[in-house]
């Protein structure tokens, strides 16, 4: 399994250009593809603020359409990832700290062009 982050799930879905090609590479190879349910609260915050996917008409259809991708599963928030999160403060954004945790949680590496997370090497990266 793999882990996404936000902006990683929104490129491999509606704009593959946008990722290098490791991460593409790594998520059309991916048996599993883990979202945390954290990126999803976060593509719908960034979509009601117009910040991304302007040209969505239903968030709920665009959700929809990225669970049907063979092997995409929803990765739920547990107390043990918020207690975990709650360890990576220094990474000062909250869905942050959810993701990375959740990617720990699941022993699973995280695809992310994030270069906080990536250098605060707390997680395996892909990039």
């Amino acid at each position: 399994m793999i882990v996404v982050d936000t902006h990683a799930l929104i490129w491999h879905v509606s704009r593959p250009g946008e990722l290098s090609r490791t991460a593409r590479a790594t998520l059309i190879a991916a048996d599993t593809i883990g979202i945390p349910a954290m990126t999803l609260w976060e593509i719908a915050l960034l979509v009601s603020r117009r910040r991304v996917l302007p040209e969505l008409v239903d968030l709920a259809v665009w959700f929809d359409d990225v669970f049907q991708i063979p092997g995409t599963v929803l990765l739920p928030l547990s107390p043990t990832i918020a207690i975990r999160a709650a360890t990576l403060a220094f990474l000062r954004d909250p869905a942050d700290c959810l993701i990375v945790a959740t990617a720990l949680e699941h022993h699973a590496p995280l695809v992310t062009k994030d270069d906080r997370i990536r250098r605060a090497n707390v997680v395996e990266t892909i990039w």
